[in-house]
């Protein structure tokens, strides 16, 4: 009768020392609209945008008339589609740096903010569903290798 009280005991202890995880929900849809509105390097890309609309729709427009107008050569219209491709090439690759950027300063921030406030884990709601934060005692990734490697020796 001891042993079984204490089995209890030290099942009871155990439970309460247990934590149960906090898991807590991020729209990054939204995160990355509303903070990105605020961040003066989303703003000049986006003027850049504009620019850029403009400038490829007076080029594409050039290509037009000079097919129009007969005079629409090969290495002419080469030319242009050669300064258009590096035009939304050049535009491509500023925007893809500055949405990195702010993709990153929001990754740091939620990890912090999760830290902070003792989460465990945070994931975020969005089409691909990605898990945005996990402490090393919800994330049991490691375990699951061990297992799978286990079973292929």
């Amino acid at each position: 009768m001891r042993n079984i009280s204490a089995v209890l005991v030290l099942l009871a202890s155990i439970g309460c020392t247990r934590q149960v995880p906090k898991i807590g929900c991020v729209d990054t849809t939204q995160l990355i609209a509303q903070y990105g509105e605020s961040q003066p390097e989303l703003q000049q890309i986006r003027v850049k945008w504009q620019k850029a609309e403009r400038e490829l729709d007076s080029i594409q427009n050039q290509i037009t008339w000079l097919d129009q107008q007969g005079l629409g050569s090969d290495s002419l219209r080469a030319f242009y589609m050669r300064r258009r491709e590096v035009y939304q090439k050049h535009l491509k690759g500023e925007d893809e740096r500055i949405s990195r950027q702010v993709t990153d300063e929001i990754d740091q921030l939620i990890a912090q903010y999760a830290k902070k406030n003792n989460y465990s884990m945070i994931v975020g709601a969005n089409q691909s569903g990605n898990v945005l934060f996990v402490d090393s005692v919800t994330n049991i990734t490691e375990e699951i290798l061990k297992e799978l490697h286990a079973e292929k020796e």
